[in-house]
């Protein structure tokens, strides 16, 4: 089992209500699709790096947040930091989803907008897609968990 420190702070409007139904989220919406989660399961460094250089033209730092999130095991404690709180999460799927089958009919962003599905994407009322592009399955076993109570300043 590994800890792991994961922050959902992009798209937020969608990825906390995702985390209420139980779907921890990750951006990388451009490389939404089942050859990423291929590549990572087999362990392929180089073939990962040359999928980010012919997307986006180069290897950004933040692939290894992509690399780690899709590398996660089940039985994994992922801490969720939020807003003077944080969530302690455990991964309960054995691999890696594309963020569209997070989808169902009731899901709704802030503000009670309906999130569609398009392809393998999940996208607003207008049609844009979101920035996400991974879940993994979670039970979320601690919930808003005060930082100022529970964490010392060196973990906050």
């Amino acid at each position: 089992m590994n800890y792991w420190l994961h922050r959902i702070s992009n798209i937020a409007e969608v990825s906390y209500p995702l985390l209420d139904k139980g779907f921890l989220t990750i951006g990388f919406s451009d490389f939404t699709e089942e050859e990423t989660i291929d590549i990572v399961e087999c362990n392929d460094w180089n073939k990962f790096n040359q999928k980010f250089q012919e997307y986006w033209g180069n290897t950004p730092r933040t692939r290894h947040n992509l690399w780690n999130f899709l590398q996660m095991k089940k039985g994994d404690i992922v801490i969720v930091p939020s807003w003077g709180t944080f969530f302690v999460c455990e991964i309960t799927d054995e691999s890696p989803l594309l963020i569209g089958d997070t989808y169902s009919e009731d899901l709704k962003s802030w503000g009670k907008k309906t999130v569609n599905k398009i392809g393998n994407h999940l996208a607003n009322e207008n049609g844009e897609v979101y920035d996400l592009g991974f879940a993994r399955k979670v039970n979320v076993l601690y919930k808003n968990v005060s930082r100022g109570k529970f964490a010392d300043a060196k973990l906050t």
